[in-house]
């Protein structure tokens, strides 16, 4: 989590970034604004943020009840993981970078960073997920989000969920027009060793050119619009199946999973493409879950 002097309104006002508009009346500078990654809990009613590090974030009831006015259902997405956006008056309360739970805040925005897993039995099948683009990279394991270089990062925010950045080529006027899905087939081969998943991307209404600028790791390393860049991906259902087909215990840990990605670096035609495998580790010390 990472607290912020200031935050440009361009970041808020982006396409899918829900905004509480109310809550830039002030122009005083005694206002301290928040981000971070965390799951959507509900408690006797009352709607909170758990990041993958344990902290509660739980924001005041006008301003969920704003958001919910909007047409936000909170209680609608209990689980889901989310990238939200806080902000609070330094003069009345103060927030710790450490601090394990954290109250009085107003949320200013929030967007999903869901997107769906798929078992699918067979190539082919009704549920099955086929791609019309290729991706430039996916990223690479470690505990932190974007680096001052660029570099791509990834992490678990639990055992089960991916927390998976991936570099792929936008339209800056259709961003919002790319979707995700990682497909695990039980009768894969591939999959009798690692818990293997292929990464579907589908884009619509655009046809993106190569740049060094208009990609989504560009997007979120000087943008800040990192939900277009990282994806969260519950592997909960997949990694069950796995555990059944092996005729291991429910219980049993799963620390490796396997990706595959269509990558192209020239463009996003499929044909130009090469399917790559990324390997990803999960240990409850190296990743930011538990």
């Amino acid at each position: 989590m990472k607290q912020l002097k200031f935050l440009t309104m361009a970041l808020l006002m982006v396409v899918g970034l829900t905004t509480l508009t109310s809550c830039f009346d002030s122009d005083g500078d005694s206002t301290e604004r928040g981000i971070a990654i965390a799951r959507v809990t509900s408690s006797m009613g009352l709607i909170s943020f758990r990041t993958s590090t344990g902290t509660m974030i739980s924001p005041t009831q006008a301003s969920l009840t704003e958001m919910e006015a909007n047409g936000t259902r909170f209680s609608e997405m209990q689980g889901d993981i989310l990238y939200i956006m806080y902000e609070w008056d330094s003069e009345v309360q103060q927030v710790a970078d450490d601090a394990k739970e954290i109250s009085g805040v107003d949320l200013i925005a929030w967007a999903s960073m869901e997107s769906p897993v798929e078992i699918v039995e067979s190539e082919g099948a009704v549920n099955d997920s086929v791609a019309n683009a290729s991706v430039i990279a996916l990223g690479s394991t470690s505990e932190s989000g974007v680096t001052q270089t660029g570099e791509a990062q990834t992490t678990f925010f639990d055992a089960n969920t991916l927390l998976l950045p991936i570099n792929y080529y936008y339209d800056y006027n259709g961003r919002m027009t790319h979707s995700f899905t990682l497909v695990y087939y039980p009768n894969d081969e591939e999959t009798r060793n690692v818990p293997t998943f292929y990464l579907r991307h589908n884009q619509y209404k655009e046809n993106p050119t190569p740049g060094s600028t208009n990609n989504s790791n560009y997007l979120a390393l000087y943008g800040g619009y990192l939900f277009y860049y990282v994806r969260a991906f519950d592997m909960t259902a997949a990694l069950n199946r796995y555990r059944r087909e092996l005729g291991l215990e429910i219980n049993t840990p799963i620390t490796t999973v396997q990706i595959y990605a269509d990558t192209s670096t020239i463009g996003v035609s499929l044909s130009n493409s090469t399917r790559k495998p990324y390997i990803y580790n999960y240990s409850s010390s190296s990743s930011t879950g538990n």
